[in-house]
């Protein structure tokens, strides 16, 4: 079993309504459909993105991944019985979605998996951002993390940082998924692609007109290589807008496919260095609060 792409992840929020408008007037996205004080947010082609609920605490509640569209979810339980993982078919509570397969996964974050998907309406609206790229999350046990998403749901190393960060994907993007040695267990930042540098830079220009402040970039990172820039969600969890990500387009290379801006030639997944290792390509280091 496989996971082939993120779908959304389920956050929660003491205050629904201003974390809504944030994704709404600043990033783009458009409501989808809600349920009482749960809403769904999502691209106007259809996409599912962000479902924002009532809660205590901001936190992360689940992660939603698609699988292979052959894939029964049935047969799925059976594969997560086989390593150990108790699972559930649901009733999804998601648009377009009639079911999922629902786990827990490390650090209180429940896994929902799901193998087809109804076409949603498109609906007016910005074509950027064009998808949820990827979603980073701190962890107490990296080790164990990381090899429960690749041994369970067969995520595919791509880079990290010695034993601080690691990079993981599930199809031709760079990463996916990315966990964070921290102190605590949440969510460090969710990652929004635009289609190339100029709706990049237009972004910035959003973030400006809504006076909020630049956290860290423009800059072009090392792992991944993608152009990007942060700013913080009203709940202070990190927002990355990015552009030009790496490329695994033939998994049996086994190297990213080649870019202008690489150190090395080919490019293959690796072990970056804290010290030795250049972590951006060219941008002002990160903020000392970065990995907070």
């Amino acid at each position: 079993m496989s996971v082939r792409r993120l779908s959304h992840v389920v956050l929660e929020t003491p205050d629904v309504q201003r974390e809504v408008e944030h994704y709404e007037r600043v990033i783009g996205l458009i409501e989808l459909g809600r349920d009482g004080s749960t809403v769904h947010l999502g691209m106007p082609l259809g996409a599912l993105a962000i479902t924002i609920q009532k809660g205590p605490h901001a936190r992360p509640r689940r992660v939603v991944c698609k699988i292979d569209s052959d894939t029964d979810l049935s047969s799925a339980a059976r594969t997560l019985r086989d390593h150990g993982v108790s699972s559930e078919v649901k009733n999804s509570p998601y648009p377009g979605i009639a079911s999922t397969l629902s786990f827990q996964g490390p650090d209180d974050l429940v896994v929902d998996l799901f193998s087809s998907a109804e076409s949603q309406q498109r609906r007016s609206g910005s074509e950027n951002p064009i998808k949820l790229g990827h979603a980073a999350f701190c962890t107490q046990s990296l080790n164990a993390t990381v090899s429960f998403y690749k041994k369970v749901l067969g995520f595919r190393f791509s880079d990290s940082i010695e034993d601080l960060f690691v990079w993981l994907r599930c199809n031709s993007d760079h990463h996916t998924l990315n966990f964070l040695s921290g102190k605590r267990a949440g969510l460090h930042h969710l990652a929004f692609e635009f289609l190339d540098r100029t709706r990049l830079l237009d972004a910035c220009e959003v973030l400006g007109s809504h006076d909020i402040d630049i956290a860290y970039g423009p800059a072009r990172a090392g792992p991944g290589h993608n152009l990007h820039v942060y700013h913080r969600a009203p709940d202070g969890y990190l927002i990355e807008f990015f552009a030009e990500l790496d490329q695994m387009s033939d998994e049996e290379s086994g190297c990213f496919d080649p870019r202008p801006w690489h150190r090395d030639k080919p490019q293959r997944p690796k072990v970056w260095k804290r010290e030795g290792d250049r972590l951006a390509i060219w941008g002002a280091p990160p903020p000392a609060d970065f990995l907070e």
